[in-house]
């Protein structure tokens, strides 16, 4: 694996975060952001991952908030379709 620049070993990495709308969820999403990852921060609240989003793009982060529901297994394919074939130019 090779990292990417200094200070950001996820660099062109997707980190896809479950219940990111606060709490561990949105630490985590943080965390992955701050290290150079592109974030998709989910949760059953789009308000609060469309929060969670911004502060990452404010920090210098790519990230689309997703609204999310892990316990319906027809939503749980969402990310793998919306995030997998995204370019660069996709991220918003």
């Amino acid at each position: 694996m090779q990292d990417g620049p200094a200070g950001k070993p996820l660099s062109g990495k997707v980190a896809i975060v479950t219940g990111a709308g606060r709490g561990l969820g949105e630490a985590v999403c943080q965390a992955f952001a701050a290290a150079g990852a592109s974030v998709v921060p989910t949760d059953l609240r789009f308000d609060l991952v469309e929060k969670v989003a911004m502060e990452a793009q404010v920090a210098g982060a790519q990230a689309m908030p997703l609204r999310l529901d892990v316990t319906l297994p027809e939503e749980t394919v969402i990310p793998e379709l919306t995030v997998l074939p995204m370019g660069e130019a996709s991220w918003p």
